[in-house]
């Protein structure tokens, strides 16, 4: 089994350095036949690594006991389940996991794009194969097929905190979003080389972007809810620095969303998207280099290695070789169009890159700080939440404006009736600002509300106004929305996303803003409250598991006359020396009530921890709508004139759009679904 694995790894190298070399030489010299030669020896390394991850994952199920990498990570004990994913659950199995899917997503983009862009995938695959070779010569160093002299009656088991449903969906999620930036990072390179600088290379790879910003966003958010399920400190995002380095990417990754939109339709902002695809599959890198040399301290990072050296170089590279092409091709791209006027969408989306870009480098700059203050010699130190709250307080405040300010101005320059655009959200606005400053009483809630109204304000006024565009017709306020999100799924379904956002953002105001917290020690029988809830200890039971000895209290919680039973559990595992507390959790959609068993005595007295979170549902709510909406963008563009009203699966009949009421009348409805053409935009 172990020989196997070993040398299907190995052919997969060799099969990555030939389709490197065969697509680069086929990408320089035109020849269809090496490009070709080079692509298929790619799908050749993608199930060479097939056979890799079946093996090892075989060996993981079985209990085969011969192979370190099985006897470190399972046990007899184990479920099925975790035997699964320890597959991705420590050093050698996860660089294995992460090749594997760079090698199918690579495989997937070369092939979709060879036949319309043969040069551009030549070149790209060129790129990807590379970058797969480095990270199978990462897992040859790892050695996930490594045999013990004799094989163990059992093994020690996977980590306990790693025993968890989100380690179904945490890691591979952020894993194929860092993979899926490898498209547009290799199709941008393509780009650089054969001076093809126009909006193709964007063209060609926004659905990879879009899916792969989707799965890293949903990664971050999966990993949110495992954190607040799991670890019992109360709170779902604690700035932890190997979140923060996938917090890094995916922050770049929405910038160069916006921002490519500029490219496709206007062709400006060549250099700018070209730095925010490098930025973002180079930071995404950077993360996984930190992950992997246990750098920094985070319940995520792995244990050190001597792969470090190896990966710091490698980042190096993906960095320097495109800023480098791209100071070779500064007099090209000096040639894309220039912005305007600043009050135009454009000019948002300027102003979005800007700000993105700031908060992303923040935010790398509070995670590596500590560790160059270190390297220099210097003291330990730990950059904590209050420096990351108040770089993101007045950031997201100016995203928010922003976000509601793009939708109502149009492309090119904005004309003097633009400003009645903005009367309805300023007047909301205005409106809520007052109402908060006098319940809330907060300078930065407020704000945060005023702004957050303005956005929403904006976004649903973009709503009705399709809405509107179908009733002026008589097809109907519910049909016309219909044929906004048939015809302009990118743009309405973007407009899902912000909903989604907004919706993020009143539960993270809420329970990071207004969380009651208290500690407190009690006997069987006492009561302690914890905001307006009281609560009473009735009784501590003893328990185990086959890996760990366990405590479960019972709380009874008072509530509108009503009880309920919350039981949090404290559990030990010997063989890791570790303690991990399961917080019992009452959710609605106003506020969670958080219970931890932080400690307990012989006597049966125990120390609770206990929150009250507002609004934390609001977050799950909001990252499912958002995730709604990029679903709708990823969606095939309808035709402008094939605007067809249908409410289920009974389209209206509409009359040609050539001449009469009929034609008119659609290309009103498109019109109106454009939005404001101030100025003389295209």
């Amino acid at each position: 089994m172990s020989e196997l694995g070993g040398s299907a790894a190995a052919l997969a190298l060799a099969l990555c350095a030939y389709a490197a070399g065969a697509s680069f030489h086929g990408a320089r010299t035109g020849s269809t036949r090496w490009a070709d030669s080079g692509a298929r020896a790619l799908w050749a390394a993608g199930a060479a690594l097939t056979v890799c991850v079946a093996t090892l994952l075989y060996a993981l199920v079985t209990w085969d006991f011969r192979l370190s990498y099985v006897v470190r990570n399972t046990s007899l004990a184990t479920p099925l389940l975790y035997r699964v994913t320890a597959l991705w659950g420590a050093q050698a199995g996860s660089l294995l996991f992460w090749s594997w899917l760079l090698a199918l997503v690579a495989s997937a983009a070369v092939a979709g794009q060879r036949r319309q862009h043969p040069q551009l995938s030549a070149w790209a695959c060129a790129v990807l194969s590379a970058v797969l070779g480095f990270f199978l010569f990462l897992v040859v160093l790892e050695r996930p097929f490594r045999t013990l002299p004799f094989a163990p009656a059992d093994g020690r088991g996977l980590n306990p905190l790693l025993e968890d449903p989100g380690m179904v969906a945490h890691p591979p999620l952020l894993y194929l979003g860092f993979v899926g930036l490898a498209v547009p990072y290799a199709f941008a390179m393509a780009a650089l080389v054969t001076r093809r600088l126009d909006a193709g290379w964007v063209a060609a790879t926004r659905r990879w972007t879009v899916a792969s910003w989707l799965s890293l966003g949903a990664g971050l958010v999966v990993g949110g809810w495992w954190a607040y399920r799991t670890l019992g400190w109360g709170g779902y995002w604690g700035w932890d620095p190997v979140e923060n380095a996938a917090l890094v990417p995916w922050l770049v990754a929405t910038a160069y969303l916006h921002s490519a939109v500029v490219q496709e339709r206007r062709g400006a902002f060549a250099a700018w998207n070209l730095t925010l695809v490098v930025l973002a599959f180079g930071t995404a890198v950077l993360g996984t280099f930190l992950t992997r040399t246990g750098l920094v301290v985070s319940v995520h990072s792995f244990a050190r290695s001597e792969i470090g050296p190896y990966f710091l170089g490698f980042v190096a590279l993906l960095l320097a070789a495109p800023f480098a092409l791209v100071a070779w091709r500064w007099d090209d791209l000096r040639g894309s169009p220039p912005v305007d006027d600043l009050r135009s969408r454009e000019g948002a989306f300027l102003f979005n890159n800007v700000l993105f870009l700031s908060f992303a480098g923040a935010v790398l700059v509070g995670t590596l700080y500590p560790l160059a203050i270190q390297a220099a010699g210097g003291p330990q130190v730990f950059v904590g939440p209050p420096y990351f709250h108040a770089v993101a307080a007045p950031v997201g405040v100016a995203l928010l404006v922003l976000m509601g300010v793009a939708v109502g101005l149009p492309w090119r320059r904005a004309g003097p009736g633009v400003v009645a655009r903005f009367r309805y959200p300023l007047f909301a606005a205005l409106m809520v600002a007052m109402g908060s400053g006098v319940v809330l009483r907060r300078p930065g809630v407020v704000a945060a509300a005023a702004a957050l109204s303005f956005a929403l304000s904006a976004t649903l006024q973009a709503f009705h106004d399709a809405g509107r565009a179908g009733a002026r017709i008589g097809r109907g306020y519910l049909q016309g929305l219909l044929e906004a999100f048939r015809t302009q799924p990118r743009r309405y379904g973007g407009y899902v996303v912000h909903l989604g956002v907004l919706v993020m953002v009143v539960g993270i105001v809420g329970s990071h803003g207004y969380v009651r917290e208290r500690e407190v020690t009690v006997r069987p029988g006492q009561t302690f409250t914890v905001g307006p809830y009281v609560l009473r200890y009735r009784s501590l039971e003893a328990g185990a598991t086959a890996l760990a000895d366990a405590r479960r209290a019972t709380v009874e919680l008072r509530e509108d006359g009503r009880s309920l039973l919350l039981q949090p559990v404290r559990l030990f595992y010997p063989r890791w020396g570790q303690v991990v507390s399961r917080p019992a959790i009452r959710s609605t959609w106003r506020e969670d009530v958080y219970v931890v068993l932080w400690a307990f005595q012989p006597d049966g007295s125990a120390t609770f921890r206990a929150w009250v979170n507002p609004l934390v549902r609001w977050v799950w709510l909001g990252a499912l709508l958002a995730a709604v909406g990029t679903v709708v963008t990823l969606g095939p563009r309808g035709g402008s004139r094939r605007a067809v009203f249908a409410l289920g699966p009974w389209p209206l009949r509409q009359q040609p759009a050539r001449d009469g009421h009929g034609g008119r009348a659609v290309r009103e409805v498109l019109r109106a679904l454009r939005g404001p053409r101030a100025g003389g935009g295209p």
